[in-house]
């Protein structure tokens, strides 16, 4: 995944934080970063910046300063500090340390400007992107392809990739390239995932006419308003958030998005099989063995953590040990059990299809030529009850299929916990 490269509209009509002095102006750069560098990309007519002409395309910003205050070192890369710094409030002064375009920095200098407010970007966020537990807005979007109004919330419950892009952004035709593939490569995202493309282009034709000649239609194609701009503070492009199925921010401009998506999948696995309520705390489950015999069926159980080993005792009849562990979302119990009076054995993995389903089993083996068929379990439900009943229900067709001596009334199963 490549870097995003993100461009900066340094002028803004909103207050970043009520409990700062406004900051609702700016000088008139488009700021991009060039490898480490911030540089400037355009000047935006009609604004303070193009009035004074000490200042051009490819200039980089170094450093920047307040009225008669220090000079503030931008740090390499950091375009959202920059954008921090060069805001401010409208008439007042800012001073930038430049390095001209094509030279070194023996060659710096400062420049200064008045802040102004310019009309064209009140359509702009502030910059001040939202942070990681952040509720995400439920903004209004409109899909390109049927013309149709819906909201984020429509797709509650799923993990949201939301990338803000224009046709006329030279950086988001990468990452939007990017955005097309990944359905293909991630084929365990589907219905899990949705990739929302939402273009801030001047209308939803012009969207439409470049997603087409791209054949970009492996995303969800949308297009939004300035309200969906300035409630995602949003005054750069390419911006992208990743959104957890709570909606709540789980990642701003990450530099890889499949890892902050992958890890989202692993976590909402890993709280799957905790069980509902548990957020991902350490995982508990339940391991029973049952095996049986003329007189009847035995089955005990015991809590085992993840990630564990475990063994018990069942006497002369059987003994167990083992270790629980999830793997992509699936609580598997690595077995090694002994009957001992019998001499049988059963050596493998038992797996639970799905963390929320009360139990599910391996099968049963049999022992010799006697009547000892085992029975190995895993359970999130404490409640043996359930698991007593299915047990004797093998147990009952078994023993009228399989026994050499088939018995018209078994003796029902017990449960016995064992710590």
């Amino acid at each position: 995944m490549r870097t995003l490269q993100c461009l900066a509209l340094l002028l803004f009509l909103t207050s970043a934080n009520a409990a700062e002095p406004s900051k609702d102006a700016g000088v008139g750069l488009i700021l991009g970063v060039d490898g480490n560098a911030i540089v400037v990309k355009e000047i935006v007519p009609d604004s303070p910046a193009s009035a004074a002409k000490s200042i051009h395309a490819g200039d980089q910003i170094v450093a920047v300063a307040q009225e008669h205050e220090s000079s503030v070192k931008v740090q390499p890369g950091n375009l959202e500090q920059a954008v921090h710094l060069i805001r401010g409030s409208k008439g007042s002064t800012v001073r930038l340390t430049i390095i001209p375009a094509g030279e070194d920095e023996s060659r710096a200098r400062d420049v200064s400007f008045t802040r102004g407010v310019l009309k064209a970007l009140a359509a702009w966020g502030d910059g001040i992107l939202l942070t990681k537990g952040t509720e995400a807005p439920d903004i209004q979007m409109r899909v390109i392809d049927t013309q149709s109004s819906e909201r984020l919330s429509n797709f509650a419950d799923k993990i949201v990739v939301l990338e803000f892009w224009a046709t006329w952004c030279g950086p988001c035709q990468g990452t939007m390239a990017d955005l097309q593939r990944y359905s293909r490569k991630y084929a365990d995202w589907k219905d899990k995932v949705v990739l929302i493309a939402a273009s801030v282009d001047d209308t939803a034709d012009v969207a439409a006419g470049h997603l087409k000649r791209k054949g970009w239609d492996e995303t969800h194609n949308v297009w939004v308003g300035v309200p969906a701009r300035k409630a995602y503070h949003v005054n750069g492009l390419p911006t992208v958030y990743v959104i957890d199925r709570q909606g709540k921010i789980e990642a701003t401009n990450p530099k890889d998005i499949p890892d902050a998506v992958n890890g989202l999948l692993h976590r909402d696995e890993t709280e799957r099989a905790s069980g509902p309520g548990l957020d991902g705390r350490e995982i508990t489950v339940y391991v029973f063995c049952s095996w049986g015999y003329k007189e009847g069926m035995r089955l005990i159980y015991k809590p085992v953590s993840v990630g564990k080993k475990f063994t018990f005792d069942g006497g002369s009849e059987m003994k167990l040990r083992g270790r629980v562990e999830l793997r992509n979302g699936e609580v598997i119990a690595n077995l090694a059990a002994q009957g001992a009076a019998q001499g049988g054995t059963f050596n493998g993995p038992v797996t639970m299809g799905s963390p929320f389903q009360s139990t599910i089993w391996s099968g049963s083996r049999r022992s010799n030529n006697d009547l000892a068929p085992f029975w190995f379990g895993i359970s999130t439900n404490s409640d043996a009850s359930p698991i007593v009943d299915q047990v004797n229900a093998f147990w009952d067709e078994w023993s009228k299929t399989t026994a050499a001596e088939p018995e018209a009334a078994l003796p029902r199963g017990r449960a016995e916990q064992h710590q």
